[in-house]
């Protein structure tokens, strides 16, 4: 069984490595080169994630509400054509009948806030965009953390399973063995405490794996089975240090997030504009084609046509401008802040995912170190046993060793992929 893992393991590795297709990405003093194969299954996970996820439907709801009301804003700046028919009559005075009719267009020739209006529409309407393409790296990334976290968990349960096999192995050779008086009792309670922990072990290790994979679902919006998928593919990864703070910030200024605040930024700058202009002056053109009949007795009775200029100027407004730009502007400052800070985060993201790759890689060839020592202590334990150096109890631990280093190696491998996804998110580019 045991040799069976290792060929496994040998087996795969070579195979994989025949697949490995190289990314590079290259810095001014920095160079990291992955080698990698896209994860099919992941990469399914991504699209059922982008098609059914309530989160990326309200997005794209939002931006297309953002888009209609773009189009509103943007009417307000064409001329207005309006057309009024009336036929009534009045009981007064005198009692008459009345018929009007009106074609009335008008035209701003000077009322910039509706221009103002309709800049600060574009750029929400740009910052919806931006904003969905955040929530689907944010999307994307939570799959993917989801993702490997089952299949660590997996692999502590194959490890927690071997170690149950190799157990029940030792206890019925020490039941064999102290049947005819070569093993004492008190290694068979010690044994059977070990087995009875490792099942409780499994226990837990399965209901982790259930409550991943419901969660995962959630974030998908739809049903899966993980356990039909096969393994993550191998990872490989060699890092250049270091990465400076300006190259950093060069990496993440592409990022959907920054490009959002940027475009809500402008929206808060111009809706400052708008403030101020909204209670300026107004001019108007208009024109207008009347057909009007009371025989006089209606104060604007008239038939014919009229033109001319409309001026509206508010006189006073109690302090109300002044404010209302007070308050865009410290708006504006928020939104200044906060970019600042999520350009913080992101960069405390890169370094964080960067230096992971580095120390994980570093982990990894010398986890292969202990896999390798951890099996020539299992021969040098088999071999004592036989010779009366070692003890059941050795072996038995030594079992557990290399167990434990194999599943070593595959929890640093889906860390490492872990810190892939995570530099991809902070540079905002997972892709499909």
């Amino acid at each position: 069984m045991k040799n069976s893992n290792h060929l496994y393991i040998k087996i795969l590795t070579v195979v994989m490595g025949c697949l490995l297709l190289p990314i590079s990405v290259f810095a001014s003093n920095t160079t990291i080169v992955v080698d990698q194969v896209k994860d099919q299954s992941l990469q399914a996970l991504f699209l059922l994630g982008l098609e059914n996820s309530p989160v990326i439907k309200y997005s794209v709801a939002q931006q297309s509400a953002a888009q209609s009301n773009q189009k509103i804003m943007d009417s307000f700046l064409k001329p207005e054509v309006m057309f009024q028919s009336e036929l009534s009559y009045a009981w007064m005075k005198k009692s008459y009948a009345r018929t009007a009719s009106q074609l009335q267009v008008s035209y701003p020739l000077y009322e910039p806030d509706r221009e103002d209006r309709s800049d600060i529409a574009s750029y929400q309407y740009a910052e919806r965009r931006f904003q969905l393409e955040e929530t689907k790296q944010a999307l994307l990334l939570k799959i993917s953390n989801l993702y490997f976290k089952y299949w660590i968990q997996e692999s502590e349960q194959r490890f927690l399973q071997k170690e149950f096999e190799s157990i029940s192995e030792i206890m019925a050779q020490v039941q064999q063995r102290f049947t005819i008086g070569y093993q004492d009792l008190n290694d068979i309670s010690d044994v059977q405490a070990r087995l009875d922990r490792n099942r409780a072990d499994l226990i837990q290790i399965e209901q982790n794996l259930r409550i991943t994979e419901i969660d995962l679902e959630a974030v998908l919006g739809t049903k899966i089975d993980l356990s039909k998928n096969l393994p993550p593919p191998i990872f490989s990864l060699s890092v250049d240090l270091p990465l400076n703070k300006e190259y950093l910030l060069t990496l993440i200024e592409q990022h959907p997030s920054l490009l959002r605040y940027e475009q809500a930024i402008l929206a808060s700058r111009k809706q400052i504009e708008y403030e101020k202009n909204k209670d300026g002056a107004v001019v108007k053109a208009f024109g207008a084609v009347v057909n009007n009949e009371s025989d006089g007795f209606f104060y604007d009775d008239m038939q014919g046509a009229k033109v001319g200029l409309r001026l509206s100027v508010p006189l006073y407004l109690g302090g109300r401008t002044e404010a209302s730009v007070a308050k865009s502007r410290f708006e504006s400052n928020q939104l200044s802040a906060l970019k600042s800070q999520q350009a913080l985060l992101l960069v405390a993201s890169l370094k964080n995912a960067e230096q992971s790759l580095q120390h994980n890689s570093k982990r990894l060839i010398a986890l292969k170190e202990v896999l390798e020592s951890n099996k020539q202590a299992l021969t040098a334990a088999e071999n004592g046993l036989s010779t009366g150096n070692r003890n059941i109890l050795d072996l038995l631990d030594a079992q557990r060793n290399l167990h434990r280093a194999e599943r070593d190696i595959e929890i640093v491998m889906n860390t490492l992929w872990l810190n892939q996804y995570l530099y991809q998110w902070s540079t905002g580019k997972i892709s499909i």
